[in-house]
């Protein structure tokens, strides 16, 4: 059997329709659109991706909402299956520059996506079923691009996502399980080639619209083993290889052949995938006659299911629509997706069951989800698409089953999940206050009391059953000069795949009324840092943005990594050629604009040049950087008056390249502010807390509970008691917490008093011990403690006002009764076992903790560096002509010279995809494989230069390291200031060094110098 089943249909979670065919084999294909939200509805729905092989788009390729979840598909397909996917796509000359769009932060090594473009007459399939594409003209006049061109750039785009996507893993560390994931590095040519306008190099609008008829091969009819037997067939052999359509002889020397001893082939009816993007595609559509050919090739049988995929604009209730619908057979079923026929019906239930319990005890934080039906088709062989609603296609007939539809609603969730619980209270109750009220807060002098913040997203990485990806919507408040009324502007601080869905559900009820409202108050939005899970539902926020505000008057401020302004203006030169999203009303800064570390962001090329240098090799080439040039002080200036803005200040999290963590002040009245402190994803960052102090409103992230602290080190996030301590250290009265990992799921940890933080921080203290990522060990004013500050833990969709911060504490216990942990014996050990890991993690770290030396010798003989030292490099000292480098390096209490052999370098740029430079190694480096090496003062100024703060005694042995194999630690470390490097002394000052050297050996005898070094275990004989 075939069975065919909605993945989504048109809601505000999904704009578009995808539907799954699963075949009797278990392989998956998808059909429709790939919109944002689709993976968290796969997920919600337990709809598994192992046997997904390929993906079918359909229709045109215009707008981000077609294409919106299809990067972070790709993403969790790859991880999930470690194999590349198949994409089938009207233009894949427009899909291949959607992809290259990607570049700045989609990358993964050894996995392939797969762009094709099939033609009408071509068959695609496998052994259980096959498509014939169907491609329909739009009867719109449009503008041609020459042929030499469109090839010129396909071939161009192609060289960029083959760099994206490499096939070559040959040189990946393979024993590292995530060493085939990396970030788009900053010196690789690719992420820094200016894309040109797609309406000049690729016929963006003349695209056709593709539609699949879906044909499920016969299977053969049942084997007779009886009537063969009447024909002198013997059992065995013969039986099988007429199973298998293969003639046989008897022993009397007759043939037989299989239609003798099978019953006919069951043959199943056609399902046509039907999409009409917009009026331009109709005509075409219902005048074609390709819907209803037959051939050997595409199958003599009739179509008994049409999905019918229709664009907006169209009208499927006129007579030409519904003649055409006339034209299959009677019994022939039809799915209808269009806006108007659609259901806005709830698709996260799980998450929206926990948001129901929540608001019965927090009523005034929590709406109730917009959600409408609309009413059913009076003919019942014309259906509306449904979540889950499924087609099973069999030889005789094909069965609809929406017995796994789900038609609920806020007051059935409830009534289901919630009545007669301990947390029931009148359902009306909760209706009364169905939406959260936008207007002022009452009963309050202070204007920051008005802020009002909505927590759009409160998870981490991926969208989860419990938590969408990050996002936060404030509203911040501001005197009108003119009345004197308290108005709002509106800001977003990241905003993950699917937040517009969010917010459409939050405020869509009475016709959108508060949706538009925000929009239309909507003035800033703010991007900390490229990873796909904080910025992939920006470009539909910017679009509706546009839908609203239509005074050419308004503008929309952007404060992003620069790389991302490269995007969205790649992307919006796609996107203009369907829709009027006028980019000049978008004023774009960069986050380094308000660093004072500030850096150059670096130069793109054309595309022609980067073509030259991949064909030429020359792709490890630096990447220049622009020059520095003037702050843009008229577009700050107007920052500043259009938000009511007095500063804003950033610094590098330590997270990721290009990484920040923010402080806005507000001018909020004449005599009073309001200081906003965002810290995206980072560790406890104590350059964060300087800029944030007097910080009114900490959102830190709080990825992980305090015992996961080694993965908070190694995947770079804050522990829920380190987010408090960063407050504590802003003198920060009010906090939330977001960012949660899905360990978390429903409920955070809550610190629930002084007592428990105090021994969390102490905790903690010993845990990290004297390393910059303990925050604990930074002073704290003894007037400002736990209970000065107000903690809030951010849900979905929660909504909380500045003036009542504290609104959670007292339901604590009844929040966590909600999700209670039942902890089976499987979960103890893996608890256990997880226990035992983050120890071996924390001895590995700790033993390389205050290594004043670099030597451990382990036998006679031996002079290898045993140990693996964590060090820093100060300074970068000369590259010798053969590709060694040399440097400086300290451990915290002693700098050393450092020679690093070309066989190392070439080494860490394979494995990273970088090159080795400061910049790229501005971290803690393992060094994992060395030997000690002594020189003289020739070859000291020969390979090292002038080296400041270095003084010898005349005559003392130079003992460098020379290094063989090195990694790094904690990538985008903060910079060690100059005077701290200069107050380091050299190891050749140090008194046991100099001891060591005392009879000063002969400098010509390395043997006699090793033999000092190691107290004379070493022979004559033995090579050093």
């Amino acid at each position: 059997m075939f069975t065919f089943t909605t993945v989504c249909h048109k809601t505000s979670d999904t704009q578009h329709p995808l539907v799954m065919l699963q075949t009797r084999e278990g392989s998956r294909f998808l059909f429709g659109k790939v919109p944002e939200g689709a993976q968290r509805t796969l997920n919600e729905n337990s709809m598994r991706l192992g046997k997904l092989k390929s993906v079918f788009m359909t229709g045109t390729l215009e707008h981000w909402s077609e294409i919106g979840g299809l990067p972070g598909l790709f993403l969790t397909t790859s991880d999930a299956t470690s194999r590349g996917l198949d994409v089938y796509t009207n233009s894949n000359k427009v899909l291949s520059y959607i992809v290259a769009t990607w570049r700045y932060f989609v990358f993964r090594k050894g996995i392939e996506l797969n762009i094709a473009e099939p033609q009408e007459g071509q068959a695609i399939g496998d052994s259980a079923v096959v498509l014939q594409p169907v491609r329909i003209q739009s009867d719109e006049p449009q503008k041609s691009v020459s042929q030499e061109v469109v090839a010129t750039f396909q071939r161009q785009l192609s060289k960029i996502t083959s760099l994206m996507f490499p096939r070559d893993v040959s040189q990946v560390n393979s024993d590292d399980p995530d060493s085939y994931k990396s970030d788009p590095s900053e010196t690789e040519a690719q992420t820094h080639v200016s894309l040109p306008d797609p309406s000049e190099t690729l016929n963006v609008r003349d695209q056709d619209s593709l539609s699949y008829i879906v044909r499920m091969l016969p299977v053969r009819g049942k084997f007779n083993p009886q009537r063969a037997k009447e024909l002198g067939v013997k059992p065995g052999v013969d039986f099988r290889s007429l199973t298998q359509g293969k003639r046989v002889q008897t022993s009397d020397g007759n043939w037989v052949e299989p239609d003798e001893v099978l019953e006919p082939p069951h043959h199943f009816p056609k399902t046509l995938i039907l999409d009409i993007p917009n009026q331009h595609y109709l005509q075409n559509t219902l005048s074609s006659d390709k819907w209803f050919q037959k051939s050997d090739t595409y199958g003599q049988e009739d179509i008994g299911l049409v999905y019918h995929f229709l664009g907006d604009d169209i009208d499927f209730s006129m007579k030409e629509y519904t003649d055409f619908i006339s034209k299959f057979p009677p019994d022939c079923k039809h799915v209808i997706c269009h806006s108007k026929v659609c259901d806005n019906s709830l698709v996260f239930l799980t998450s929206t069951v926990h948001h129901i319990k929540l608001k019965c005890f927090m009523n005034d934080n929590f709406s109730l989800p917009y959600s409408d039906t609309k009413a059913p088709s009076s003919n019942p062989n014309v259906l509306k698409l449904q979540s889950l609603q499924s087609f099973v296609v069999s030889p005789s007939k094909i069965e609809v089953d929406e017995s796994n539809v789900s038609s609920e609603t806020s007051a059935s969730l409830y009534q289901k999940h919630i009545a007669g619980t301990e947390i029931d209270v009148n359902f009306d109750t909760l209706a009364q206050k169905e939406t959260i009220s936008l207007a002022p807060v009452e009963n309050t002098t202070s204007v920051k009391d008005h802020a009002q913040v909505f927590t759009l997203g409160t998870g981490s990485a991926l969208p989860s059953i419990h938590r969408n990806v990050l996002s936060n919507l404030i509203r911040v408040p501001y005197v009108d000069s003119n009345t004197g009324e308290i108005r709002f502007n509106s800001i977003i601080l990241d905003g993950g795949e699917n937040t517009l869905g969010t917010m459409m559900r939050m405020f869509g009820h009475n016709n959108g009324e508060q949706y538009h409202h925000i929009l239309r108050e909507l003035k800033l939005i703010y991007l900390s840092h490229l990873h796909a899970d904080h910025h992939l539902g920006l470009v539909s926020i910017i679009r509706a943005w546009f839908e609203v505000n239509k005074d050419k008057d308004s503008k929309l401020y952007l404060l992003l990594p620069w790389q991302f302004d490269h995007f969205l203006n790649e992307w919006f030169k796609l996107e203009n050629n369907f829709a009027d999203i006028d980019t000049n009303r978008i004023v774009y800064l960069s986050n380094e604009v308000f660093n004072s570390r500030r850096e150059a962001e670096f130069q793109q090329s054309d595309i022609e040049t980067f073509e030259k240098l991949y064909d030429a090799g020359q792709l490890n080439s630096s990447i220049p950087r622009k020059d520095m040039g003037m702050l843009p002080h008229e577009r700050v200036r107007e920052l500043y008056e259009a938000l009511n803005l007095s500063k804003v200040e950033t610094v590098r999290a330590i997270h990721c390249y290009w990484a920040y963590s923010v402080s806005m002040t507000f001018n909020v009245s004449n005599d009073e502010t309001f200081k906003i402190s965002f810290s995206g994803d980072t560790r406890s960052n104590p350059a964060f807390y300087r800029i944030g102090q007097g910080t009114d409103l900490l959102i830190h992230e709080a990825s992980l509970d305090d015992d996961l602290i080694e993965e908070a080190l190694a995947k770079k996030h804050t522990t829920t008691t380190e987010a408090v301590r960063m407050a504590q250290l802003m003198r920060c009265p009010k906090v939330l917490l977001t960012h949660y990992s899905t360990r978390n799921s429903e409920r955070p940890t809550f610190i629930r008093n002084d007592q428990e933080y105090q021994r969390q921080c102490t905790m903690l203290d010993k845990y990290l011990g004297d390393v910059i990522e303990n925050i604990v060990t930074h002073r704290v004013d003894s007037d400002f403690g736990f209970d000065d500050m107000q903690i809030c833990y951010a849900y979905d969709t929660m909504s909380v006002r500045y003036k009542s911060f504290d609104f959670q504490k007292p339901f604590f216990d009844k929040i966590t009764s909600l999700s209670p942990y039942e902890e089976s014996e499987r979960q103890e050990k893996d608890r256990l076992r997880m226990m035992d890991k983050r120890q071996q993690k924390r001895e590995k770290r700790l033993q390389y903790k205050k290594m004043k030396r670099f030597v451990d010798y382990r036998g006679e003989g031996d002079v290898n560096v045993k140990a693996t030292p964590l060090l820093r490099i100060l300074s970068f000292c000369k590259a010798t002509k053969d590709g060694r480098l040399t440097a400086v390096l300290h451990d915290s209490y002693h700098k050393i010279l450092v020679l690093f052999t070309k066989e190392s370098l070439v080494k860490y740029e394979n494995i990273h995809m970088e090159r080795f430079t400061f910049m790229s190694v501005l971290s803690i480096m393992i060094i994992k494989g060395a030997h000690l090496r002594f020189i003289t003062i020739p070859q000291l100024r020969e390979l090292f230069g002038e080296v400041a703060g270095l003084r010898l005694e005349n005559g003392l042995g130079i003992l460098i390291l020379e290094v063989t194999d090195v990694d790094s630690m904690l990538k985008q470390q903060i910079r060690v200031a100059a005077k701290d490097d200069a107050a380091l002394p050299f190891i050749y000052s140090d008194p046991e060094y100099i001891e060591c050297f005392r009879e000063k050996p002969d400098m010509s005898d390395l043997k006699a110098q090793m033999r000092y070094l190691t107290g004379d275990m070493v022979s004559d004989e033995e090579d050093v």
